[in-house]
């Protein structure tokens, strides 16, 4: 049996944010197959797979023939409707598909979205062709007279322009013309592919694409589960779990989290009078990914498995160099081709904005999350839909947030400016209104046009006169739904250097837009100064944190959310891991910012059905418990105002006291169907009943400390405890039950990491002033045990791994802000 290829080339990325975003694709090709492919053995036809845990390589969907009322054998006959499935290669590329074909609505959706973008490609090089080589415009612009009274539009177009072209635009049609070719070829044969997912759909998981719009993704999911045995896409499984369809389908992405979870990415550099800022344009990323996973001198040797080379330590030097070589020719052929790529991002970018600049200029003030902070807010496993909903959720308290910040200096200039503009447009407005005539001047609508842009533009420095100073409460916010912020934002929400770091994930659209236009002026230079210097550490990171998982090959070993491995112990309260003997590496081994803890239990409630491991499911009993009893005392009036009952602190932070909404309806999802249910994380919930045990929203309903009823003479009266709570999380009606019950856990595990930090802050400075240093720390307040609930016989509390220790050292603290976010 001959050579197996890799169809790693054809593995489709799904883009993190293809909003108005210019399509980087001169950069797009695909990887040629890998040459060191080993050859597979020839094995009978049952039990054929490939290498890295794949599939059979021959499928056969049995489906039912009503008319002789038993199972067909696969093949399509004259009395009997068959679909034969086989050659499913890579897994990866599969289930990426069948997520893409949910998401994008479907076989013809996905085909039309594609035959317009390659008629978008020919209209944007026939229309600038047009406009540099078939355009008199000395005749447009009256510089040349015709002997006619009226001037038309064929006066100004050249006669048989086509002879005329210049070489240098003959050239770049030509190679246009190619690379458009290359793209309907490639195109087709996506189709092909997408075409046998739609069959797929239709025949084994017998869902139609009128269905797609009514059902989530979470449901397509269990629908796959639930052909597995049948299917055996994974062979040496028995089940399909909802993780091993997630790791595959983000096994890079999950590797780029982690490495801007660890600080190797974006890149850094200082502006003059700006600061501090990140780049990771699209164009930068995609080279990344090029380099790093699809490439042919990628670290990967196939779909599953990375390079043999990267798992032993004595070839981590020759790869360092190899991988520096690599990075410096990219950013060589970055540089070759940074003309035509450079004027297809102006030519691209003025066709999409110039319209939406012109009928809105106050769009370019609008703020959207960076790539970078895409990446930074993205929790390990999830989807891009998952992801989306998210940020969008927390868009307008973000917006809200940046807007508040207004320089007092800035807004009186801007006033004046907008002032002077204004005075001139609302004259040119009036005459032009008395008269049209005054329209046929020269400049005088360029001039109106003009100076609505400025006024519209001052409006983004002049503060709102409705505005209400609550930074602390709007941050609070933003974190219920990003569920990440440093712990250097909490109680400083309302500084400056707190509002620059953030816009570095939330920036001005016309930031962003700025950076894609100099992406291929940048991009070269930043592989070749800043990413080159570092090819020894993307060795290393690849040679420490990728893990070989049976059935599903090599993987990011931060995604599969190892708590005793990658957790903190200051935001799970677990055993460190004892088999990096190390501490140093100990501590290089934590995510950080409590990512694998954010993680784990957005997956969980994303999937509930899903089992996690021991470790984990520990975790996750371990905050449970803490929250009953946490509940248990707010029920019994007991600690309400206390600093140390972390339940009540999270429901309060959101909302001031005196301000109340009904919360009578908290956890109960409304029966929703049709489009856009497609785009909700988890399944979808009818009822409070159909909530786990473990849920903290069915808990407060059901002890029904959201009624008006229940604690009003509390020790801070009926307006007091009841406020408190109903005005927790304003939340009419919630659609999205798993989305619900992520912000209040990530609400509440950041108190308990506040609490954890206070005590360990606390019990240092006992330790250090009061204690004898052969004694341990001690407080009144709950110690360290108490906080998570770990009894002192148990296996958590022996081996004193849960003791207040001091550790101000010199190193930066994980939970502190990256240095990308530190000021000048």
């Amino acid at each position: 049996m001959g050579k197996k290829k890799d169809k790693a080339s054809y593995y489709q990325i799904i883009d993190d944010d293809t909003e108005s975003a210019p399509p980087q694709a001169f950069l797009s090709f695909p990887a040629p197959d890998d040459a060191g492919t080993s050859s597979v053995t020839a094995e009978p036809s049952a039990l054929r797979g490939d290498l890295f845990g794949g599939p059979p390589q021959s499928h056969e969907i049995l489906i039912q023939d009503p008319a002789e009322g038993e199972p067909s054998n696969g093949l399509k006959t004259s009395n009997r409707h068959r679909r034969r499935w086989d050659h499913i290669e890579n897994l990866d590329q599969f289930f990426t598909r069948v997520y893409e074909y949910h998401q994008r609505g479907g076989f013809w959706c996905m085909f039309s979205s594609e035959l317009f973008s390659l008629f978008q490609f020919i209209f944007v090089v026939c229309f600038t062709t047009f406009l540099l080589q078939c355009v008199d415009y000395d005749i447009l612009f009256k510089n040349k007279l015709i002997n006619r009274n009226k001037t038309t539009i064929a006066d100004a177009l050249i006669e048989s322009c086509a002879s005329q072209f210049h070489p240098f635009i003959v050239l770049a049609l030509l190679l246009a013309a190619v690379f458009w070719v290359f793209r309907a070829v490639r195109l087709m044969y996506q189709m092909i592919q997408h075409r046998e997912i739609s069959n797929f759909y239709n025949n084994a998981l017998k869902i139609s694409s009128q269905d797609l719009d009514n059902m989530t993704w979470h449901e397509v999911l269990q629908r796959l589960r639930q052909m597995q045995p049948e299917l055996e896409l994974i062979i040496n499984r028995s089940e399909l779990t909802e993780l091993d369809v997630y790791q595959r389908i983000l096994r890079h992405k999950n590797y780029l989290v982690a490495m801007v979870n660890k600080g190797m990415l974006p890149v850094k550099f200082e502006l003059p009078f700006v600061g501090q800022v990140s780049f990771l344009s699209n164009g930068f990323k995609l080279n990344l990914e090029w380099i790093l996973f699809s490439g042919p001198w990628s670290p990967w040797k196939g779909p599953y498995a990375l390079r043999d080379e990267y798992k032993n330590r004595e070839y981590l030097a020759d790869l360092a160099v190899q991988m520096d070589s690599i990075i410096f020719w990219t950013g060589v052929a970055n540089l070759v081709l940074f003309p035509v790529i450079f004027l297809y991002q102006i030519l691209y970018s003025f066709f999409s904005y110039a319209e939406l600049i012109k009928r809105e200029p106050g769009a370019l003030g609008m703020r959207r999350y960076s790539n970078y902070g895409r990446y930074y807010l993205r929790h390990f496993n999830e989807l891009d839909h998952e992801l989306k909903m998210r940020l969008n959720r927390g868009y307008r308290p973000a917006s809200q947030y940046m807007d508040m910040f207004v320089s007092r200096s800035a807004e009186i200039i801007a006033k004046n400016i907008a002032f002077v503009a204004g005075a001139f447009f609302a004259v040119l407005a009036v005459l032009s209104a008395w008269d049209e005539d005054v329209l046929q001047i020269e400049h005088v609508l360029t001039a109106m046009t003009v100076c609505g842009v400025i006024v519209v533009g001052c409006r983004v420095f002049i503060a709102d006169e409705n505005l209400v100073w609550c930074p602390e409460w709007l941050m609070n916010m933003i974190v219920a739904q990003v569920h990440y912020i440093p712990d250097s934002w909490k109680g400083h929400a309302h500084t400056d250097r707190v509002r620059q770091e953030f816009s570095q994930l939330f920036q001005f659209k016309v930031y962003y837009l700025l950076e894609e236009l100099f992406s291929p002026v940048i991009t070269p230079l930043a592989l070749i100064f800043w990413v080159r210097p570092r090819a020894r550490e993307l060795v290393d990171f690849f040679h420490r944190f990728t893990v070989d998982v049976e059935g599903l090959g090599d993987v990011c070993s931060f995604a599969q959310m190892d708590i005793r491995k990658h957790g903190d112990p200051k935001w799970n309260g677990a055993e460190q891991d004892t088999q990096a003997a190390d501490p140093v590496e100990r501590v290089e081994n934590r995510a950080n910012g409590g990512k694998i803890e954010m993680s784990l239990i957005h997956f969980t409630l994303t999937n509930p059905v899903w089992e996690p491991p021991m470790d984990a499911a520990q975790f996750l009993n371990r905050l449970r418990e803490n929250a009953e009893r946490d509940l248990d005392h707010m029920k019994e009036n007991q600690a309400v105002l206390g600093a140390d009952n972390a339940l009540l602190q999270s429901l309060t932070s959101l909302v001031p006291l005196q301000y109340p909404f009904q919360m009578s309806r908290l956890g109960v999802a409304q029966k929703v169907r049709g489009q856009g249910i497609s785009q909700m994380e988890g399944p979808l919930r009818t009822s409070s009943s159909a909530q786990k045990p473990s849920s903290l929203l069915a808990s407060l309903q059901q002890s029904g400390l959201l009624d008006h009823s229940v604690l009003g003479g509390s020790v801070m009266g009926a307006s007091g405890v009841q406020q408190s709570l109903s005005s927790a999380l304003p939340v009419a009606p919630i659609l999205d039950g798993a989305a619900a019950e992520m912000s209040l856990h990530a609400l509440y595990l950041h108190e308990l990491h506040g609490q954890r930090s206070r005590l360990r802050d606390y019990g240092s400075m006992t330790f250090n002033q009061s204690t004898p240093s052969h004694q341990p720390p001690s407080s009144t307040t709950r110690d360290d045990r108490q906080l998570w609930a770990v009894p002192e016989h148990s296996m958590m509390a022996r081996g004193g791994r849960l003791h207040l220790v001091d550790e101000s050292t010199n190193e930066r603290d994980e939970d502190d802000a990256p240095s990308v976010f530190r000021s000048s």
